[in-house]
């Protein structure tokens, strides 16, 4: 998944989607990490805006 990032740096929906997966693993810090780069990247592109909650949503479920 990290290879897409290269390939991919304004994906917020990437990052969103590597943050679940840190988030099974257990790997926390990361997940948060990922779900925050989401969140940054979705509130600069407006296409993006109706995705924002789940965005944050992911990002509050992180314990």
């Amino acid at each position: 998944m990290c290879f897409y990032k290269n390939y991919y740096p304004s994906a917020a929906n990437l990052y969103d989607s590597l943050g679940e997966l840190y988030e099974r693993r257990q790997q926390l810090k990361a997940a948060r990490r990922c779900y925050r780069q989401a969140l940054k990247i979705a509130r600069k592109d407006k296409d993006m805006i109706l995705m924002l909650p789940a965005y944050e949503a992911h990002l509050k479920g992180v314990k």
